[in-house]
């Protein structure tokens, strides 16, 4: 698994175009990844409640942060794709939610207690609601760039 989340995070340190459908896909999936892996650790805690809060709020806190200002792309409305620079932030996204998934799974493998500790269960549902926010936060940026671009046929004058 980590091996196939290495590569898509090293498939977008080059230039390239994708679709909307292609933008979509890597916050759908790791949001998907993000909630499995809150409730997958943190189902058993008293504190599940508490979880899901703190990764809400972490979430929406993030997606505020990085869904503001503009999307360092371009949207072509004729093709209907993004033209998106390589960045190493996916990379790093990707493999971090990843090695929270594998600590935390390691640490309640050797520390099964720990869904009982409150800061333990808040902090870990905070990460995986962080991740969740950036990535989402991201492609929103994205996905508003085809709302400012008129449809394709369509020439603006000016």
């Amino acid at each position: 698994m980590l091996a196939t989340f290495f590569a898509l995070g090293v498939s977008q340190l080059r230039d390239r175009t994708a679709s909307l459908a292609r933008v979509s896909l890597m916050p759908v999936a790791m949001t998907v990844f993000s909630v499995w892996g809150t409730f997958s650790a943190l189902r058993t805690s008293p504190q599940f409640g508490l979880a899901v809060v703190a990764w809400l709020i972490a979430a929406l806190l993030a997606f505020a942060v990085l869904g503001r200002g503009r999307a360092n792309a371009q949207y072509d409305p004729t093709r209907r794709v993004f033209r998106l620079p390589g960045s190493v932030v996916p990379l790093l996204l990707v493999v971090g939610i990843f090695l929270v998934k594998y600590v935390v799974g390691v640490d309640l493998a050797m520390a099964p207690q720990l869904v009982q500790d409150t800061a333990y269960v808040l902090c870990v549902a905070a990460l995986y609601g962080a991740f969740t926010g950036a990535f989402v936060g991201r492609a929103a940026r994205l996905w508003r760039l085809p709302l400012g671009s008129p449809p394709a046929g369509v020439r603006l004058v000016g």
